[in-house]
C-alpha cells in the first residue's frame, strides 16, 4: 500500500467518537493525508482501539478537557448531539466543526468518487471491490464500516485519486455525498427510527442516484424490485447485475456448498468464466456479480477481478468462523435485519446440512424489532433453535413497547425451539448446557452478542 505523499498540512484535527468504526477509519485516512489526529470516546474496548493504537492515534476518555484552542478542526459522529461536552466546547471556543458523514463526503470528493450503498451486504462489497482494485494496482483509499483481515484493519491507505466509501443510508448521510460511482446492492427497508416509512426510505436512494453526473456509473441490482424503480432516474450509464432476473452480469449454476459459494458468469450473453468465493451463501454471490461490474466501469478485466475474487477471505462479524465449542461449531454475524438474517441462516443449512444450526439472536433497537417483527419470526424460524437476548437499543434508544420474550413466544407458536436468554452471561451459561457435539452456533446480532461465542471458546482455541 502507498500513502499520499503531499506536504503535511499541519492541521489539528480532533475526532469525537473515535472507536466507531468509519470514524477509525476516517481518522487513519485523515492522519495520512498529513494531519495531526487525535480523539474521544467511551471507555469501553472495541476492535478499533487496537487499530488506532497500532496507527499510533492517541485517544483520551470524553471531556470538555480535550478540546483546546490548540484543535484546528472537530469531526464528531452523528450519534452525539450538541449536547455533548466535547461538542459544547468546540462551539465556546469558536472551533471549526464538521460531521462525520461532511468530511467523508469532503474526501469522496477529492478524485474519484465511488458509494457503495443498500441496505444489506455493503460492508462485504465496499471491501471487495476495495480488495480487487487493490490488486490491481490502482491504490485506492477505501472506508469500510468493519475490520477487513486483508486490509488489517477497516480502512486501506492509498491515493486520493479514487476513493471507495461504505455509504450509510441512516440519517441521510447521502447528503453529503457526491460520487462519480454507486454501486447499489438492494433496498429493503430499515431504521424506522428514522424513516417512518417505505416511501421515505426508498426517496433517499432515489435522491441519490440522481447525483451521478453523465460520465459516471450506477452499478444495480436487478433481483431487487425497488432498485428497478429507481434505475430510470440515473442520468449516467446503468448496469445491471443479478441471479434471477435477466442482467448485464448474471450469475447462473449457483452453488453453496462447505468451503463457500460458486458460479458461472456471463456477460451480455456471453460466458465470461467461473466464480469460486470463500464466503457462502447466494447473497454473496450477488455482492460479488456487483464488484465485477462496478471494477469493469474503471478499468479491471473481468478475469482479472474473478481471480481476485477467488482470495478474498471476508470481513470480520459476516458468517466468520471463530472456533469450536466442545465439537460445536462456533460463528458470528452481524446479521439485524430480517431479510439478512434469512440469507446467513440458509447459508449455513447449505454448508453444514448435517448439523443443527442454534442461533443466539441480539436484536436491535426497539423500533427495528417492531416495525419488522414479523418479518424478525419467519427468518429466525429457519434456525433450528433460537435463543434470544434483550433488545439493544444502543445509543438510539432507551426502552420501547416490544420485548425479546414476545420474539419467543411467536417462534414457539410456528414450533420453533425458541429460548429467552436475556444477558451475555445467561445465554453463555445456557450454551454451556444445551449444545450439542454436532451444533453450529451462530451469534448474530449488532450488539455485543459475539462475546457469547468469546466466553465459551476463551480465545485460546480460535481458529482462522
Amino acid at each position: 500500500m502507498q500513502n499520499d505523499k503531499r506536504k503535511s498540512t499541519g492541521r489539528h484535527i480532533h475526532l469525537i467518537g473515535i472507536k466507531g468504526v468509519g470514524m477509525t477509519a476516517l481518522a487513519q485516512v485523515l492522519k495520512a493525508r498529513g494531519n495531526r489526529v487525535s480523539g474521544s470516546d467511551v471507555r469501553d474496548t472495541f476492535f478499533t482501539d487496537a487499530v488506532l493504537q497500532r496507527a499510533h492515534i492517541p485517544v483520551r476518555a470524553f471531556s470538555a478537557h480535550n478540546i483546546s484552542r490548540g484543535v484546528d478542526l472537530a469531526v464528531y459522529s452523528t450519534a452525539y448531539s450538541e449536547k455533548h461536552p466535547e461538542r459544547r466546547a468546540v462551539k465556546k471556543l469558536g472551533i471549526p466543526s464538521k460531521s462525520y458523514p461532511e468530511m467523508l463526503g469532503e474526501l469522496l470528493g477529492e478524485g474519484k468518487g465511488i458509494a457503495v450503498a443498500g441496505s444489506h451486504g455493503k460492508t462485504t462489497t465496499t471491501a471487495m471491490l476495495g480488495y480487487v482494485l487493490a490488486q490491481a494496482r490502482l491504490d485506492p483509499t477505501v472506508i469500510v464500516g468493519s475490520n477487513v483481515p486483508q486490509f488489517k484493519g477497516n480502512a486501506r491507505i492509498g491515493a486520493p485519486h479514487l476513493t471507495i466509501i461504505e455509504a450509510d443510508e441512516y440519517q441521510n448521510k447521502f447528503q453529503f455525498y457526491h460520487p462519480f460511482g454507486i454501486v447499489l446492492t438492494n433496498v429493503d427497508y430499515d431504521h424506522p427510527d428514522y424513516f417512518p416509512n417505505k416511501r421515505a426510505y426508498e426517496v433517499v436512494f432515489k435522491e441519490f442516484v440522481k447525483k451521478i453526473p453523465q460520465d459516471g456509473f450506477l452499478i444495480t441490482n436487478a433481483d431487487d424490485a425497488p432498485s428497478r424503480r429507481i434505475v430510470h432516474l440515473a442520468k449516467s450509464r446503468t448496469i445491471t447485475f443479478g441471479i434471477a432476473m435477466p442482467a448485464h452480469v448474471q450469475a447462473r449454476k449457483v452453488q453453496t456448498a462447505r468451503g463457500g459459494s460458486e458460479c458461472e458468469v456471463w456477460c451480455e450473453g456471453k460466458r465470461i468464466g467461473s466464480l469460486h468465493l470463500r464466503l457462502s451463501g447466494a447473497h454473496h454471490i450477488a455482492n460479488a456479480l456487483a464488484v465485477l461490474a462496478a471494477a469493469r466501469q474503471l478499468g479491471v478485466p473481468y478475469a482479472a477481478a474473478i481471480k481476485t475474487l477467488a482470495r478474498f477471505s471476508g470481513t470480520e462479524r459476516r458468517f466468520q468462523k471463530k472456533g469450536v465449542y466442545r465439537g460445536a461449531l462456533m460463528y458470528d454475524d452481524y446479521a439485524h435485519h430480517p431479510t439478512e438474517i434469512a440469507a446467513t441462516l440458509h447459508a449455513a443449512r447449505a454448508q453444514f446440512p448435517q448439523r443443527r444450526v442454534v442461533c443466539v439472536f441480539h436484536p436491535h433497537t426497539f423500533s427495528r424489532t417492531q416495525a419488522l417483527f414479523k418479518g424478525f419470526v419467519k427468518s429466525l424460524a429457519i434456525a433450528d433453535a433460537a435463543w434470544v437476548m434483550d433488545i439493544y437499543g444502543s445509543a438510539r434508544e432507551l426502552h420501547g413497547s416490544v420485548h425479546a420474550q414476545d420474539i419467543v413466544e411467536h417462534l414457539r407458536k410456528r414450533k420453533c425451539n425458541a429460548v429467552y436468554v436475556g444477558s451475555v452471561a445467561t445465554a453463555t451459561a445456557y450454551a454451556k448446557t444445551h449444545l450439542q457435539k454436532n451444533d453450529l452456533l451462530i451469534t448474530m446480532g449488532a450488539g455485543d452478542v459475539w462475546k457469547v461465542g468469546a466466553a465459551l471458546i476463551k480465545k485460546n482455541i480460535f481458529l482462522k
